[in-house]
């Protein structure tokens, strides 16, 4: 997983990465864009709040909030 945002907080006690402003995460097929995100990463899993824009390389979806799952790409 690779991302990039504007400001990075890492909680390592939560194993959660909190990335906010022009968020940027490519993981395997997927890319994600939005404003705010935070990454749990011991049970590899997403939370966003404002935009979202997800592209699985086939189809892409928009919304303000979401949850999803790196591990089976669903969400």
């Amino acid at each position: 997983m690779d991302f990039t945002a504007e400001h990075l907080d890492y909680d390592r006690d939560k194993a959660l990465i909190h990335l906010e402003g022009d968020v940027r995460v490519k993981e395997s097929t997927w890319t994600l864009r939005g404003s705010e995100l935070w990454i749990d990463t011991a049970r590899h899993r997403g939370r966003s709040e404002g935009f979202l824009f997800i592209d699985d390389g086939v189809s892409a979806v928009t919304g303000t909030s979401g949850d999803f799952d790196f591990g089976d790409h669903s969400g």
